[in-house]
């Protein structure tokens, strides 16, 4: 207890200006302290706590010149000031980039993922790589090849995953925003771990070009950061269009006017699960309390939601099984120098340079494959997939947002998740994933211990910013 009482009067007093403050009067000085106070956080927690994989001090140093020119002289860009860091699955180019896995060992881009360059290119100042479970597989940034994360708060508790090491450094004031992604859950689970906000927007508004990847049809860039200005903000740079990308949407997400009433409903099955620690289910019924008279609010039942993690986990696995049958130590990354042949080359390969959890899914999407009920197993997950969809469209038909927990707990010990819990954080944060709605985790309370939680806000597809709207309002009401 002593040692988290320190560490939180360091993380108090440590605290980075909000970027919108420093621009507004063109101070180098607040920038230069900005950038000061994140490097002394890396030099003061990132041995021992392990958010970032690699800092990239001499790019710091040449662009930190550059930004503050900019500055000085009023000709600065939307993101000049702020400070990025990166979850290891972002091309960015000249600096290696491994996925947190062996099998990439050596592997540098030579070009930017689109997310990055629109970052620097708008005058956003990137400070490293950030540790992350390895392919983005995994829940508690234990499964990499860099060592596990720990929770800033508690040494003991884990940072959430995969983007463990990007909630991390947002929590330790390291950096400003991270650029994260979410497949299942894998920036919002993590953000209400770590005290902050992780959003997860409309499948295919963002580019995925240069990022590495897990599952095709899950796979979002998302964003982590302390403050809903400075998430729009990146947000409204890096949802552009891209004809690299051709997954993105078409639709984009259009300006919206502040609405005099929204229309919430809650997932009555999530907020009485047995399973749910029971401070988390009472700073959900509080929140809902506070929301006050500007909100119409229900209660609705979800049916099949129990069914949301096994669709999930079939389809992702069929999926990373294809997107990582590249990796074969031939052309890059990688290799394994005890083979005679082709074949045995493979093998040792990926068998050395993949770590247990991918090499699991892995399996699990071959059995799937050579199973005779193959049909059975992905047909039914691809009909269920649509029977979450066909929902949502009803639900967002009477409702603006879908109100539910992230976790059902606040971090937990590493290593000591019992398989309920797990299950059922599996299933709240995969429903938006399986949907492709945008989704929000934003901080609700602290348990006893004072380990922080969040609760989950969907908003409907391509109501990005209309989700955006809605915290701010929530913000300005001192709702949360």
């Amino acid at each position: 207890m002593f040692l988290k009482k320190i560490i939180i009067l360091l993380f108090k007093g440590r605290e980075m200006d909000k970027i919108n403050d420093l621009l507004r009067y063109n101070d180098i000085s607040s920038f230069d302290k900005n950038v000061d106070i994140a490097l002394g956080n890396v030099a003061i927690y990132n041995d021992r706590f392990n958010a970032f994989c690699r800092v990239y001090y001499d790019d710091i140093n040449v662009n930190r010149k550059r930004i503050n020119d900019s500055i000085l002289k009023n000709k600065h860009k939307k993101l000049a000031g702020m400070i990025v860091g990166l979850k290891d699955l972002f091309c960015y180019m000249d600096h290696p980039v491994q996925a947190a896995s062996k099998i990439l060992e050596g592997f540098v881009p030579s070009y930017d993922a689109t997310v990055v360059r629109l970052i620097s290119e708008e005058g956003g100042l990137i400070i490293g790589h950030q540790n992350c479970d390895e392919f983005g597989m995994g829940s508690s940034t234990t499964n990499s090849i860099y060592g596990e994360s720990h929770n800033l708060l508690d040494y003991s508790r884990t940072t959430g995953g995969s983007s463990g090491g990007s909630s991390l450094a947002v929590q330790a004031n390291m950096c400003h925003i991270s650029l994260a992604t979410d497949t299942g859950g894998s920036v919002r689970q993590p953000a209400s771990y770590c005290g902050v906000i992780g959003f997860k927007p409309s499948y295919g508004v963002i580019s995925r070009f240069g990022v590495i990847e897990h599952a095709s049809s899950f796979d979002t860039v998302g964003i982590l950061g302390r403050h809903i200005d400075d998430i729009s903000d990146v947000f409204s740079v890096i949802s552009r269009s891209d004809s690299s990308d051709l997954s993105m949407s078409k639709h984009s997400c259009s300006d919206v006017e502040n609405k005099v009433y929204y229309r919430v409903c809650v997932l009555k099955n999530t907020i009485e699960l047995g399973c749910l620690q029971e401070e988390v289910k009472e700073g959900i019924s509080s929140f809902l309390n506070k929301l006050g008279s500007s909100i119409i609010l229900d209660e609705i039942v979800f049916d099949r939601i129990e069914y949301c993690s096994a669709v999930y986990f079939s389809l992702t696995t069929i999926e990373a099984n294809s997107n990582l049958a590249r990796y074969t130590g031939m052309n890059y990354g990688y290799r394994s120098m005890d083979y005679k042949s082709y074949d045995e080359m493979l093998i040792n390969t990926r068998s050395e340079g993949f770590g247990f959890e991918v090499k699991k899914r892995l399996l699990l999407a071959n059995y799937l494959f050579e199973t005779n009920d193959v049909n059975k197993y992905i047909d039914k997950s691809i009909s269920l997939r649509k029977y979450f969809i066909d929902r949502f469209v009803d639900i967002f038909s009477k409702y603006d947002f879908i109100v539910l927990p992230v976790t059902t707990t606040t971090a937990f010990k590493i290593g000591s998740h019992d398989s309920e819990r797990s299950d059922w954080d599996d299933i709240l944060t995969t429903l938006a994933s399986i949907t492709g709605y945008p989704a929000i985790s934003i901080p609700c309370s602290c348990d006893k211990d004072g380990m922080p939680f969040g609760v989950q806000i969907i908003g409907n597809i391509y109501g990005d910013k209309t989700l955006f709207n809605f915290v701010k309002l929530l913000y300005n009401k001192n709702i949360i």
